[in-house]
């Protein structure tokens, strides 16, 4: 009997305007004995024209074959993140960003990726997530869901941001966006970032995982790992001093039964920071948080 993959992993966010070819960010990533992948959009942009993105989707499928990697899912990166996307106040919009998510589950399903998917994007200042907004989602997210399961996907992904003008952005409405998605073709799922949970200026003493896990329990995909001080959306890695203890994360999803799901590590770098320096910040991050986490892992 084969052994389970490996549930730690890393998103390839670190390479974006560094390494884009994926023969290149396939073989860092492999040289740091990480085997689970979460691909980030910022690397290709689902937009572009098929005549580029088609050579693409199959070099970086051809990439990760060559160097023995899983790609678990494909995310929607910072360049799309910016977007108002699916709560944009313009209905046409709305209608690109479902668009947009459409062309991604194609994409991702070409490239190998078993999900895909990302924040949903968020209103203007003053503006309201009505509930006639949050029924629109909802639908979009079921059209989505029906292209996904044609494209071959197993699950689409959602992931919660701590601002009050996202959603969703409390459990409370990640319980209601995962109510009005019951029934889609493939199933809604959850990513929880650390950085996005573990935030006090939004939460106060409720901040952490818990609430979260109880809100989406098996609907939960998977994590997104970061260290963070707790006021801002950090994503720094663990080479840095924060909040984040990774054995006390691993003992959360154990004791809620979810110890099996994808723990990605996602982290961001300043573009004018130096490139050999961010290599080896990414290299002694990697290896912290990847000791920390197979450490904590339950024994056998």
């Amino acid at each position: 009997m084969s052994a389970p993959p490996e549930t730690f992993g890393l998103n390839t966010s670190f390479a974006i305007k560094r390494w884009p070819e994926p023969e290149r960010w396939a073989a860092l990533i492999r040289s740091l004995g990480v085997q689970t992948v979460q691909f980030s959009f910022d690397l290709l942009d689902p937009c572009w024209p098929a005549t580029v993105t088609g050579p693409q989707t199959r070099r970086i499928l051809r990439a990760c074959e060559a160097e023995g990697l899983r790609l678990d899912s494909a995310f929607l990166g910072l360049a799309a993140y910016s977007y108002n996307a699916l709560l944009h106040p313009e209905p046409g919009v709305r209608d690109a960003a479902e668009h947009w998510l459409k062309l991604a589950a194609t994409l991702g399903a070409d490239m190998g990726a078993r999900a895909t998917g990302g924040p949903l994007g968020g209103v203007g200042v003053g503006q309201v997530i009505t509930e006639a907004l949050k029924a629109e989602v909802a639908e979009r997210l079921h059209r989505v869901a029906d292209h996904a399961r044609s494209a071959g996907l197993e699950a689409i992904l959602v992931e919660p941001t701590p601002l009050r003008r996202e959603w969703p952005h409390t459990p409370e409405q990640l319980g209601d966006l995962l109510a009005r998605t019951s029934g889609t073709a493939v199933p809604l799922r959850v990513v929880l970032d650390l950085g996005h949970v573990y935030y006090p200026p939004l939460y106060g003493h409720a901040a952490g995982l818990g609430p979260w896990l109880d809100a989406c329990g098996e609907r939960l995909h998977g994590l997104h790992l970061q260290q963070t001080d707790g006021q801002a959306d950090r994503h720094w890695n663990f080479t840095r001093p924060g909040i984040i203890d990774l054995a006390a994360i691993r003992a959360e999803l154990d004791r809620h039964g979810l110890g099996d799901r994808p723990a990605v590590l996602e982290v961001f770098y300043a573009f004018e920071q130096d490139d050999d320096e961010v290599w080896e910040d990414v290299r002694a991050g990697v290896a912290v948080a990847q000791d920390a986490w197979r450490s904590a892992a339950p024994a056998s």
